[in-house]
């Protein structure tokens, strides 16, 4: 280690080359949001629009059942946004009630909902309690629950994803002073006090 460098930035350094290494080294699909830019509209690379199949599923209507009952009988918006707080043992009851796997699938421990089953679960959340809802949202949707699904291993898979189900809260950073919504220029520090 040089004189002028110091011990956060060696693990800054080796926090990045972990984070090269997994980068994903050939593009496997187009981009669409790139497509677009370039003025090409290529809706084949969209997830497809989720359409009702039938009749709802028992186990989506008994989930949703007992997600509205918890938001009734648990959840006091008011008081939420009064004092900005969540009760103490809301990560615990979502976590109980399979809320924090809903998008994950039933071999990694989650409830394995469709997209419009998730989506019906967010709109009927975001109806009662919204601030809470943008809790429960990012976990499964740009935390690590999606990227694994996506990117991930098995091993990761078996590993993380069934922590995602039982409390284990993972998001993504967005807004940072001086970097906006660049995540590629998010930086960390820590300060002992």
């Amino acid at each position: 280690m040089s004189t002028n460098e110091t011990p956060q930035s060696t693990d800054a350094a080796t926090s990045r080359a972990v984070a090269e290494d997994a980068r994903q080294k050939q593009w496997r699909k187009p981009s669409f949001m790139k497509s677009l830019f370039l003025g090409k509209f290529t809706p084949d690379l969209l997830a497809p629009y989720p359409v009702p199949e039938g009749k709802e599923r028992a186990e989506y209507t008994e989930f949703k059942k007992r997600f509205k009952e918890y938001l009734l009988n648990e959840i006091d918006p008011l008081e939420i946004d009064a004092t900005g707080v969540f009760p103490d043992n809301t990560i615990e009851r979502l976590s109980e009630l399979g809320a924090l796997g809903m998008n994950i699938p039933k071999d990694y421990e989650g409830l394995g909902f469709t997209k419009l089953e998730y989506c019906k679960t967010m709109q009927l959340f975001a109806s009662y309690e919204g601030s809470l809802m943008g809790f429960l949202s990012p976990h499964q949707s740009v935390g690590v629950p999606e990227c694994l699904k996506l990117f991930g291993t098995e091993e990761q898979k078996r590993k993380y994803l069934p922590l995602c189900t039982q409390g284990h809260v993972s998001a993504f950073a967005l807004t940072e002073n001086e970097v906006g919504s660049d995540p590629a220029r998010l930086e960390t520090s820590l300060t002992r006090t």
